[in-house]
């Protein structure tokens, strides 16, 4: 008797770390952190804007207590939920 494609899918183990970390990638693309890095010109705001998140999310997730940055900045953008 067959196995079907489900009951392959339940009990697939992976072969090798790549194979691992393309299952983790897969599994986890939406929570993966994104980063920005602040160029001349740009404000806390026109970044919350562009990625379509919160001004204070943006604040909170990169621990700022002001809106003051700088060129060069890495910024982690907070997913959205």
């Amino acid at each position: 008797m067959k196995k079907n494609v489900l009951d392959r899918r339940i009990n697939y183990q992976p072969t090798s770390i790549s194979d691992t970390l393309v299952g983790y990638v897969k599994n986890n693309i939406n929570k993966l952190p994104i980063c920005h890095k602040v160029s001349e010109g740009e404000t806390l705001y026109s970044i919350a804007k562009a990625y379509r998140v919160s001004l204070d999310s943006l604040k909170i997730t990169n621990n700022l207590t002001d809106n003051i940055i700088k060129s060069g900045t890495l910024l982690k953008i907070p997913n959205k939920k």
